[in-house]
């Protein structure tokens, strides 16, 4: 048996008897699939590779990707002890040739993948990468399909998600009981748990209550074992080395050494438990790209005592120099003296034979071919990397190469080697030879000279810094940073733009604004929402209102759900009514449904539902719509005749044997009934005795009319809240002419005007202002921004500047960002994360184009759309399913087999959830989607409130504010949002004003503007706006100037920008075979 080559699992005994190994694994690498790897990086390969390096044991990498997972399926099988090896038929006649004796035997490989976090967490954005690992495909599709619902794990084989990496280890854990997770790279300094500008100072902070379930942690290319001795609180994981492969022959760069069972089982046992795992194999930490600090494009490269020196700042450009892996290290460490750390391993560093073979023959690009050639003769001659570079006699080097060859690894096996150190992205170097020293050796090839005697096997470095650094004096130069023990942090609630406890007097005048009407002229950032439910909590407090005669409509549910959980910590029980108006007309029709024909168990169906009974009533699909429109606009009050009087007469009928209403009923007939019916109506007058409404510019005619019959007197206790510049509902029925005419509507109305914004630049309020040709300016945020226009050639190179700007202000989202160019690393203004952006376009149809790029650069986004989650299946199916079974509806297109199920389940009276996740199985629904929707429905407590809220709900109520993702809507959408960081898509002619389609009415034009003027104050730091020469909608080709809006904005403000995009022409492949 030949030492180091880890044959058949055959223990082999490492230098000074210090620990027996049976194989070495490389857990971490990457795919074909990931950003800037090799195309070879493929399962034949990676296997053949594995033989040439003595690596036994190989992590796919990846194995989220759906499209290598299928790979991965497709050509591994497996192997009977846990892992997966490839299948014959796959195997490359290289490999097949290169098997020998003195090569390892079976290649196994075991399912790993790189997942990468980026989120908000106490106050920060945190970028952390972790390495999963799972026990069998199953576990893995079990994480992969989670993980699909939450973003794009399509575009990179390391996904980029808005993910906690607490909520990562979760689904990990839960996948399989053998299934776990290593932090990756843990010093990194811009992706990993522990790195400088984006993570933690304990593994605590960052995995909770659930880090005790983390043995292992990476400590990436940029340290070594000695270096992470320096912690105590790393003490109790196993540190483990790896790869991080990004092409084949950078296989085992890295990699760990096993004495124990060569399973699976084996190797999760040896890292939770107390041996097996015997010590890694290291990449010189200086070589790391981020080993020292400094800034490569400046030249500075300095050890962590020669930063602290210059306080950090580089002197050539007068920003903080990029601080590496040692000073971070430094940094945390609580340990000076290694020797006293626990469980110490053994630990070998080596550098590339490739690199030496290079140096030897003085040829820069150690994958040339004439390295290459001797690379391979010695392998094929010798037997794996490793064998050559730790455990082969330096003798039998000699014979089978040559005696600069024995010289050159008898040095790296000493440690005596010559070191430049790597930083800020820039990989160090490690040479064997001083300048011009093999001109002792005859030629420059790999030709025989008398050299020294024989030097042994490679050393291990049990106790001594493989770093010559001087903690001590470190420690006492740095700045003291306050790093305790963990202490649990609970996050609070989100930040208010304005300080929670003050209030500008004309805030406090609408707060404490007795009785009487009063209406608040609030522009954006002004506050509103606190004004509303501040003034709620006053009156109530103050025992001038009861909380059951106040009610508070608002437009959204969001914004009703946002008042009702302030209140809630403000007051006491019982709480007042907050309500949407279609709310507020469901819960009258439920009192009194008898009068329109109708029982209490009734439903409200959706338009999706409408058109079914339309097209069955009219028989011509092509006239439906304008049918449904003239229904739904008398029904509003827009207008008093309808054209299709009999369909309208016929379709009232069919609601009525349905037992159903539509949307448009929850308003026009709860005021029908109130105009009609004296006592009903004084009977809610007297129940509603403070009336306050949010958004009253927003309102339409009926509405408008339930407001008129909810008030009554000369000095009705009204109070509203509004802004006439950001009324842009008039398309769907409402009418700005109804806040402009509340002072006549009650002429002892106060009226109040809130002058400061807390959200916006001053620089945006003119803006926005000038582009509405308002005088009238709020007071915002002092700061010399300027708004940003940018002038771009098509759809798709606005798409990629939106995209790559936003990856430049986050400070990068993988280490490609920095590489590129696309990003130094720093975040532009501290800590931006994905959600503290938004790109607001006029229209969906513009959504393509950047959600592609959002997936090429890996950045997480959440569309809002026009329609809820559930318009899509299998949720929207399973609604109708349980309706066919609750309403015992004929006519069915339901297998009567499962219509019967679902109906005995609510008969018998199971559990609504029961039901539901039943109905949702049979129509094949994932495991998270049924999460999802039983989430939804757990805040019912009957199926009739069930589809009654179905049928009210948008797409905008979907919105998680919480995600840490990039957002994506309508304008109209984001109303009533902010957001640090807002870019405006399709600032031209067409678009904004959206005229492509046809022409438009002068009041629709102004709508339009102001529509702008919302677009543009949703943000609170910067406005991004552009413009495209030319662009792609609907098969249309658009070649517009740009936006008129534009025009009416003072240069000053303005800073204009154009990108052209060139096309790269195709880059190389090095072949390697």
């Amino acid at each position: 048996m030949i030492p180091g080559n880890c044959l058949s699992g055959k223990s082999i005994v490492f230098p000074y008897k210090r620990c027996t190994v049976k194989f070495i694994t490389d857990f971490h690498i990457h795919s074909h699939f990931s950003i800037a790897t090799s195309r070879r990086l493929i399962p034949e390969y990676l296997e053949l590779w594995a033989r040439i390096k003595g690596i036994n044991v190989l992590g796919t990498g990846d194995c989220i990707h759906p499209g290598w997972l299928k790979e991965l399926r497709d050509k591994l099988e497996p192997a009977g002890n846990g892992f997966y090896r490839l299948k014959d038929q796959y195997r490359l006649h290289e490999s097949k040739a290169l098997a020998s004796s003195i090569l390892p035997g079976d290649i196994y490989f075991m399912l790993t993948g790189e997942i990468s976090s980026i989120y908000k967490k106490d106050g920060r954005v945190r970028k952390v990468h972790n390495v999963c690992v799972f026990s069998d495909f199953n576990s893995a599709l079990a994480v992969q399909a989670r993980l699909d619902k939450l973003g794009n794990i399509t575009s990179d084989g390391r996904p980029i998600l808005g993910l906690d990496s607490k909520i990562l280890l979760d689904m990990v854990l839960n996948a399989s009981q053998t299934s776990f997770l290593i932090p990756a790279h843990i010093w990194t300094p811009w992706f990993s748990v522990l790195g400088s500008k984006s993570g933690f100072d304990r593994l605590e902070e960052c995995y909770e209550d659930l880090t005790g379930n983390i043995f292992a942690v990476e400590t990436g290319l940029s340290s070594d074992p000695a270096m992470n001795w320096t912690c105590s609180f790393l003490d109790r994981f196993k540190l483990v080395s790896n790869s991080d492969a990004h092409s084949p022959d950078k296989l085992g760069r890295e990699a760990n050494l096993f004495d124990c069972e060569q399973s699976y089982r084996g190797v999760y046992d040896a890292l939770r438990g107390d041996s097996g795992f015997e010590g890694t194999i290291e990449f010189y930490p200086q070589e790391g790209k981020y080993h020292y600090d400094g800034h490569r494009k400046c030249g500075i490269c300095w050890d962590p005592l020669e930063t602290i020196k210059h306080r950090g700042i580089c002197p050539v450009c007068g920003r903080e120099v990029t601080k590496g892996v040692l000073y971070r290290m430094a940094e945390l460490a609580d340990r000076t003296d290694i020797s006293t750390a626990s469980e110490k391993r053994m630990y070998y560093s080596i550098t590339q034979l490739s690199d030496l073979i290079a140096e030897i023959l003085n040829i820069k690009n150690s994958g040339a071919q004439a390295v290459q050639r001797e690379y391979f003769n010695l392998i094929r001659s010798t037997g794996s990397e490793f064998y050559c570079l730790l455990f082969a006699d330096i003798e039998e080097i000699r014979e089978n190469s040559s005696e600069i060859m024995a010289e050159g690894i008898a040095r790296i096996r000493r440690g005596e080697v010559i070191i430049e150190e790597g930083f800020d992205g820039e990989f160090g170097r490690i040479r064997v030879f001083r300048k011009g020293e093999n001109e002792m050796f005859e030629g420059r090839g790999l030709f025989p000279a008398s050299l020294p005697e024989h030097v042994g096997k490679a050393e291990a470095y049990p106790d001594q810094w493989s770093v010559k650094f001087d903690i001590s004096a470190f420690k006492a130069l740095a700045p003291m940073r306050n790093i305790s023990e963990y202490i649990p942090v609970t996050d609070g609630k989100k930040l208010e733009s304005q300080p929670a406890d003050s209030f500008t007097e004309e805030q406090r005048m609408g707060i404490r604004h007795g009785s009487g009407p009063c209406m608040v002229i609030a522009g954006p950032g002004s506050g509103k929402t606190r004004i509303l439910t501040e003034r709620i909590s006053r009156l109530i407090k103050s025992g001038e209102a009861h909380p059951e005669n106040v009610l508070a409509v608002t437009f959204t549910n969001n914004a009703a759900r946002e008042i009702r959980d302030r209140l809630r910590k403000s007051l006491d029980p019982p709480y007042p009514e907050i309500m949407t108006f279609h709310s507020l007309g469901l819960s009258i029709l439920r009192k009194h449904c008898s009068r329109f024909n109708r029982d209490a168990g009734f439903d409200v169906i959706d338009g999706k539902r409408t058109e079914q009974i339309i097209n069955t009533i009219c028989g011509n699909k092509r006239e439906t719509g304008k049918i449904i429109s003239g229904i739904s606009r008398y029904k509003q009050g827009i207008t008093d005749d309808i054209n299709s009087a009999d369909i309208l007469d016929e379709y009232e009928k069919e609601l009525i044997k349905r037992n159903s209403f539509d949307l448009d009923d929850l308003i026009h007939l709860p005021v029908l009934l109130l105009s009609e019916d004296e006592d009903v109506c004084a009977k809610y007058r007297n129940r509603y005795q403070w009336l306050l409404i949010d958004e009253y510019q927003d309102i339409n005619r009926r509405q408008y009319q339930m407001v008129r019959l909810l008030t009554h007197g000369e000095n009705p206790n009204i109070f509203v809240i509004g802004d006439p510049d950001q009324a842009i509902y008039g398309f769907r029925g409402s009418d700005i002419r109804f806040i402009r005419s509340f002072s006549e509507d009650f002429p002892s109305s106060r009226t109040l005007r809130l002058s400061r914004s807390f959200r916006c630049p001053d620089a945006v309020l003119a803006a926005a202002s000038q582009a509405i040709g308002s005088t009238q300016v709020m007071t915002g945020e002092r700061g010399g921004i300027k708004i940003q226009i940018q002038s771009v050639p098509t759809e798709k190179s606005e798409a990629e500047w939106i995209a790559s700007t936003i990856e430049a202000m986050i400070g990068g989202v993988r280490s490609f960002s920095m590489d590129s160019g696309v990003s130094d690393g720093y975040s532009i203004d501290g800590d931006s994360g994905f959600s503290d952006f938004a790109v607001l376009c006029r229209s969906s149809l513009l959504f393509e184009p950047i959600v592609e790029a959002f997936g090429n650069h890996g950045i997480p986004c959440q569309q809002i759309g026009p329609d809820p989650f559930y318009f899509n299946e299998p949720y929207y199916g399973t609604i109708r399913l349980l309706h066919h079974a609750y309403y015992k509806n004929t006519g069915s297109d339901f297998p009567d087999e499962i219509v019967k199920e679902i109906s005995l389940l609510i008969d018998n009276e199971k559990d609504m959830l029961t039901v539901t996740e039943t109905a949702l199985r049979r129509r094949d629904a994932s495991a998270e989607e049924i999460k999802k929707f039983n989430r939804f429905c757990s805040r019912y407590e009957n199926y009739t409130d069930l589809f009654q809220a179905l049928a009210i709900r948008n797409g905008v109520d979907d919105l998680d504010i919480t995600a840490d993702a990039v957002f994506i809507m309508t304008i109209h959408a984001a109303k009533g949002l902010e957001f640090n960081h807002v870019f405006i898509p399709g600032c031209e002619e067409g678009i904004i004003p959206f005229t492509i389609f046809g022409g438009r009415e002068q009041e629709e034009l102004l709508e339009e503007e102001r529509l702008f003027y919302v677009g543009a104050t949703r943000t609170k730091r910067n406005l991004f706006l552009s413009h495209a020469h030319v662009r792609h909608i609907k098969g249309r080709v658009l070649k517009q100037p740009a936006t008129r809006f534009l025009k009416k904005i003072e240069l000053d403000l303005l800073n204009f920008n154009e990108r052209i995009f060139f096309k790269k022409e195709d880059e190389q492949q090095l072949e390697l075979f």
